[in-house]
């Protein structure tokens, strides 16, 4: 039985950005990508997240050959900013394209 508890660890993110999120319109893989690159990044205490297609595919069970495809669409939206191996969430969603 699984009992998960804060004291193991936590992911803690403004309510403002959940909010936003609420509002996002997503297929199903672009929200298991960008919950990975948050938990890697705040979940770390970190701003970016350093990881590799391969280890996105790992973390999250899709497919290797659909991650970039994916991550295409969440950088295109401006959700996800990345510069090579490294991504980090775009905070300012007034920034997020909604309509690609």
């Amino acid at each position: 039985m699984a009992n998960p508890q804060k004291e193991h660890g936590y992911t803690a993110i403004a309510n403002e950005l959940v909010e936003a999120f609420m509002k996002l319109n997503l297929p199903q893989h672009g929200w298991r990508i960008l919950f990975c690159v948050i938990r890697y990044s705040y979940g770390w205490n970190k701003k970016t997240a350093n990881l590799t297609c391969s280890q996105i595919a790992k973390l999250t069970g899709i497919d290797v050959r659909l991650v970039p495809r994916t991550l295409k669409i969440l950088t295109d939206k401006n959700i996800i900013i990345r510069e090579k191996n490294i991504f980090k969430l775009q905070k300012d969603y007034h920034k997020w394209i909604s309509s690609i």
